[in-house]
């Protein structure tokens, strides 16, 4: 008996011995000459590159400031986009054989006065290669005046203005979204089509707001639609809720609000409280997110507790906010894309949708807070298709 235990107590701690080499010495040594020993990131199941490969292959990093937080959130919508069209190309390595997309995301609040600083901060702690950055108009002006003095490519997956198309300005900025310029026209059409004499205009955030309620009130300036923009610009809630007082005594039925989401809120129930009755004509612009107006508001509620998600529904029904697509022709949905293999945009979509929405990317992570911004889902994506375009060019065409 006691020579089995004794054998039993051998095999066990050669066991243990052969078990701690493997662990400690071997399993890193196959790791150093490049054998595949474990995936990259099981939570990226569309990363399929071995570890080995990821790591040898030279990282192209990019440097993504965008609003996760602030008046308007569409950062969240950006990232799940980009993030998996960045594995996506990464693991066919088509485009950019032996390089890896990697992105760092960071908030920029939509504030144009921290996004830039927070911009330059982190661009001081790494040699990022290019920036893909920004969702507000405002934010994107001021880091798109810095980005050629510190000679780093541009693209922003966002930022509709269309005072930011002016090539003088701003030679250096390019982006996905679309202009908003055209809801003037948008605009002209409705107007004619009902008769409408005149329409006001209610501005948020000057950084944002100021430059499309310009150009608005000029598109007007010689139409038979007079276009007033009235003050004070970007009010605060005592001065807003003056504000639709008058509009109501003007007997004014057709306003167009230029803001993000909260203020538009707040624009509505200060209507709400000057006893301006339902059947208002509601304009706006702007990639608003799909259900805005049924959003819970800790902010409004504290201002108007009577302002809930359910009356503001209620009071807004019938609004009409003109946004650019930038989507596929239906003719197109099902074409093959070259910049992701094996997805369609009907395809990709689908697959963006289903992580957006219950899984997350990489899974478990960044589910996206409410719903997503519809209209700009390929935005990120985009982006990183044509950052890897353009380092394809520079590092291996040319």
């Amino acid at each position: 008996r006691f020579q089995i235990v004794q054998r039993m107590l051998t095999l066990s701690l050669l066991t243990s011995c052969m078990a701690f080499l493997f662990i400690f010495l071997i399993f890193p040594l196959l790791a150093e000459v490049g054998v595949a020993t474990t995936e990259v990131d099981s939570r990226r199941p569309y990363l399929t590159l071995s570890k080995a490969d990821y790591d040898n292959f030279a990282e192209i990093p990019i440097l993504s400031p965008v609003p996760f937080t602030g008046s308007w959130v569409g950062g969240h919508t950006m990232r799940i986009g980009a993030e998996l069209a960045m594995d996506i190309i990464n693991s066919a390595q088509t485009i950019l054989p032996n390089f890896r997309l990697n992105t760092s995301w960071f908030d920029d609040r939509c504030n144009a006065d921290y996004g830039p600083q927070i911009m330059l901060e982190k661009w001081n702690e790494k040699d990022y290669a290019a920036l893909g950055a920004n969702g507000c108009s405002g934010v994107c002006r001021s880091t798109a005046l810095l980005s050629p003095s510190i000679h780093i490519p541009h693209i922003s997956y966002g930022c509709a203005a269309g005072f930011l198309s002016d090539e003088t300005t701003f030679p250096d900025f390019s982006r996905m979204m679309t202009d908003e310029s055209a809801m003037a026209d948008v605009f002209q059409v409705l107007g004619r089509k009902f008769n409408w004499t005149k329409m006001v205009i209610i501005s948020g955030t000057p950084s944002r707001w100021d430059g499309p309620a310009t150009s608005l009130e000029a598109f007007f300036k010689e139409d038979e639609i007079e276009a007033e923009w009235l003050v004070p610009r970007n009010p605060g809630w005592e001065d807003l809720k003056l504000l639709m007082e008058d509009v109501k005594r003007s007997f004014q039925r057709v306003v167009v609000v230029l803001g993000y989401e909260p203020f538009y809120r707040k624009v509505i129930c200060a209507g709400m409280l000057a006893g301006i009755p339902k059947g208002m004509v509601w304009l706006s612009v702007g990639w608003h997110k799909v259900g805005w107006w049924a959003e819970e508001d800790a902010e409004l509620l504290e201002l108007e507790p009577t302002c809930t998600p359910e009356l503001i529904t209620e009071y807004f029904n019938g609004g009409i906010g003109p946004s650019g697509s930038g989507m596929p022709t239906d003719a197109n949905m099902d074409n093959p894309l070259d910049c992701l293999p094996g997805y369609t945009s009907r395809s990709f979509r689908a697959l963006f949708e289903s992580h957006a929405m219950s899984l997350g990317y990489p899974l478990g992570e960044n589910l996206l807070p409410g719903s997503p911004y519809a209209e700009i889902v390929g935005y990120g994506a985009d982006g990183i298709c044509t950052f890897a375009y353009m380092f394809r060019e520079m590092l291996i065409t040319r």
